[in-house]
């Protein structure tokens, strides 16, 4: 995750030359992707910025996700649009907005929206409260082909904050039912 602070996702020169760096850092340590996000003051995907961030990844051999700041952008479908005509390979999204504490689960209709829109020319990861429990509802409200759809399951992976295999077990078995 390539994020110089917590907080809006409008950042600073010195931010965004820090984020660079981090870019950087990352594929000299073996990343083969990474994730970041930049908006305005207005809640628009930042494109001057993401098209640089873009720019450097790939030429660093990266993959890309925009992160969740997506939630944040005022208008989903021009956001996504933007991140497409910017080559961002993924996008992570609950379909809720940004802040609130709802989950995947509560954007079902903001996620197929979005997945629909996609037309397969970037892969949506559906985040936000994803566990072995809610992976059946949030795939039964999905298209029927998966193709290009994944699941960010992090915090469903975790017992006693810890990643365990038998959690992971779940979570593979409760999207393949």
């Amino acid at each position: 995750m390539i994020r110089p602070r917590p907080g809006t996702f409008c950042y600073t020169p010195d931010e965004i030359d820090q984020m660079t760096s981090q870019i950087s850092t990352a594929a000299a340590e073996g990343a083969t992707g990474v994730v970041f996000g930049a908006l305005t003051d207005a809640n628009k995907i930042d494109l001057s910025v993401t098209r640089s961030l873009v720019g450097q990844s790939r030429n660093l051999n990266l993959t890309t996700t925009f992160h969740r700041a997506f939630d944040a952008a005022r208008d989903r479908d021009t956001a996504l649009d933007s991140l497409i005509d910017l080559g961002i390979n993924r996008v992570l999204t609950s379909g809720t907005p940004w802040g609130s504490r709802e989950q995947a689960t509560d954007g079902l209709e903001n996620l197929r929206a979005t997945i629909d829109r996609t037309q397969g020319r970037i892969e949506v990861v559906i985040a936000g409260g994803i566990s072995a429990a809610t992976i059946p509802t949030v795939l039964a409200a999905l298209p029927d082909s998966l193709l290009g759809i994944s699941l960010h399951a992090y915090s469903g992976s975790l017992v006693n904050g810890q990643v365990t295999s038998e959690a992971v077990r779940s979570l593979i078995a409760a999207a393949h039912a």
